[in-house]
């Protein structure tokens, strides 16, 4: 019971700190754009933009984590350094060979 209380009011708290910061920051940028000369629907739309990105990009670097939480190496099977493949030819390794 203590495990499942901890994450209720952690998430709780978490959700509760985001609804305060998406606030603060619609209202930041919202009066930002409109102290630069935008109106109407563009003033009202433009935080959502900002902030969606924020969100993809943080959705994507949670994603890639999660991937790489994943990944074992052993279930691949054959990841013995031999069955690697050569490293690519670089500018450094034609010029040695070149001479």
């Amino acid at each position: 019971m203590t495990d499942r209380l901890i994450r209720a009011t952690t998430a709780l708290a978490v959700a509760t700190i985001a609804a305060v910061a998406a606030v603060i920051s619609y209202r930041h940028a919202y009066e930002l754009v409109a102290s630069h000369g935008e109106t109407g629907l563009t003033a009202r739309l433009v935080p959502f933009t900002v902030d969606g990105l924020i969100l993809a990009a943080s959705m994507l670097i949670l994603d890639a984590a999660a991937a790489a939480s994943r990944f074992r190496p052993w279930r691949v099977g054959a990841l013995a350094p031999e069955s690697w493949p050569p490293p690519e030819p670089t500018w450094r390794t034609g010029w040695a060979t070149a001479r």
